[in-house]
């Protein structure tokens, strides 16, 4: 199996799971956006306009980060530390590295779990935000790639 087809599996799964959950979901809440007294992210409620927009700043910097982690951290690793013949300058560094990058992970874990059960608004942005810098870096590193016409041969 190449790539481009576990992303269609991904992309399937994905379909399935929203049709079923529309299909089943029995609960019909009324959507809320924006500041409401209702809205509560680890513990500090959203009721002001002042504090939405400042949510909003902190799920920026959030997918800024994720990104920093997902995106130049973790293939840092692979690159650097998990492959066989790599060229370490400091041990230390490279622990304190895949240490604080797994931390992190769990922490951006923990913080989404939060971040999914918030108003449609929050998981919509926060969606639109993972989108738009994946795309940023992804055409980042195509800038530099040389494209087959023949099509896609990933693996």
């Amino acid at each position: 199996m190449d790539v481009l087809r576990y992303n269609r599996i991904l992309i399937l799964w994905i379909f399935i799971n929203i049709i079923l959950y529309n299909a089943l979901n029995k609960e019909k809440h009324s959507i809320k956006i924006g500041p409401n007294n209702d809205l509560a992210f680890m513990g500090i409620y959203i009721n002001t306009k002042s504090k939405y927009i400042l949510f909003i700043f902190y799920i920026i910097i959030k997918t800024i980060m994720v990104n920093i982690n997902n995106q130049i951290l973790q293939p840092w690793i692979i690159l650097n530390i998990q492959n066989e013949n790599p060229l370490i300058k400091s041990k230390i560094h490279c622990y304190e590295i895949v240490i604080f990058s797994n931390l992190y992970g769990w922490f951006d874990w923990f913080c989404n779990l939060k971040l999914l059960f918030l108003q449609i608004d929050i998981i919509l942005f926060s969606l639109f935000m993972d989108l738009l810098s994946n795309t940023i870096v992804t055409k980042h590193y195509l800038k530099q790639k040389r494209i087959d016409n023949e099509g896609i041969q990933l693996m």
